[in-house]
């Protein structure tokens, strides 16, 4: 005699196992250094992490922020999941230059700034005072601060960098400057930091003023740097040749930090009384060629905007501090505090 209700059990039971099997659950390992961001592919409408101060989901991305270990599960409207067994690391940063380099405090107030941003860094540099790249590459040996652990030959070829930031500087020939930078990004592209993201970071002119805060920045920097080849002074010229000659010869950065360009606005909107308190760019300088404690600051938080795409970086209490130029150096006021990037 045929059961009806068997049959309907069994054709059920067949359904929901046929249902199951379809379901998937995949497991994967990833690994990311902070301040990255890795795009998840998978049709997500929820998720739970062991542990958000480890990283954070936005628009199908995770966007890696303190080192450590986290499982971030993944599910879809199917019930399959994807599970995410993450590790992040220090962001591993390379800074090559002279002392506008070293301006940004690469040893302390850098990485501070960075981690009240969100960011923990691992940081190496290479500083050669008054010094270009074409003097770094021909004496590697030589500097003028003792870098972290290791000078930049060494460094790249032990370390793979997430970043490393190349100051190109005045005092030479220009041509022999720029094959300088392209021979350093081809040196870097068969060392073991061959996938670091490259960024040149360009600083800003001298200040010859005989009053520092008198100086005509926009002229300076949008002026005539050069003279029968050779580059005299920082300006928007070598920048924007620079950046011709790069993409000429195919060689590919992940972008130009300009602190010459963002001291050009600030400038520009001092002088226009935009910026209670300052008058123009001269008095972010301590001397005609560094800058004061606010322009170390402001330069700062234009490198991070830069490597780390920060919409906003905020001042990390206790950092940038007056101190070193006594006569030049001010408590950081509100209106930079809360002008944000430019």
């Amino acid at each position: 005699m045929y059961n009806f209700r068997l049959a309907i059990t069994s054709a059920l039971s067949m359904a929901f196992l046929t249902a199951c099997d379809n379901i998937s659950h995949v497991n994967k390992t990833l690994s990311i250094s902070s301040g990255d961001e890795q795009k998840i592919e998978f049709n997500t409408i929820n998720y739970t992490i062991s542990d958000a101060k480890i990283a954070s989901i936005k628009d199908g991305k995770i966007k890696a922020k303190i080192p450590g270990k986290a499982i971030i599960v993944f599910r879809d409207k199917n019930k399959n999941t994807l599970t995410i067994n993450l590790t992040v690391k220090p962001f591993k940063l390379l800074s090559i230059g002279n002392s506008h380099t070293w301006d940004l405090k690469p040893s302390d107030d850098l990485v501070k700034l960075a981690k009240f941003n969100g960011v923990t860094i691992q940081n190496e540099w290479h500083i050669y005072c008054n010094h270009n790249i074409e003097n770094i590459i021909s004496s590697p040996n030589n500097t003028c601060v003792e870098p972290n652990k290791m000078r930049y030959k060494n460094a790249i070829n032990n370390v793979a960098f997430d970043a490393i930031t190349i100051q190109p500087f005045m005092y030479g020939k220009i041509n022999d400057e720029v094959n300088a930078v392209e021979s350093l990004i081809k040196e870097i592209r068969h060392s073991k930091s061959k996938n670091a993201a490259i960024y040149i970071y360009y600083t800003w002119p001298r200040n010859d003023s005989t009053e520092l805060d008198n100086m005509d920045y926009a002229a300076i920097w949008n002026g005539k740097s050069e003279e029968n080849g050779r580059q005299v002074n920082n300006g928007k010229a070598f920048q924007e040749y620079l950046q011709m000659r790069l993409a000429k010869d195919g060689i590919n950065v992940s972008g130009i930090i300009s602190e010459g360009d963002v001291l050009e606005k600030f400038d520009r909107l001092a002088k226009a009384g935009e910026i209670d308190g300052f008058s123009g760019a001269g008095e972010l300088y301590r001397d005609n060629l560094h800058m004061t404690n606010i322009g170390r600051f402001i330069i700062a938080r234009q490198y991070l905007h830069k490597i780390f795409n920060m919409k906003n970086v905020g001042y990390a209490p206790g950092t940038y501090l007056p101190g070193q130029s006594p006569e030049r150096d001010k408590i950081i006021p509100s209106p930079i505090l809360s002008m944000g990037v430019l």
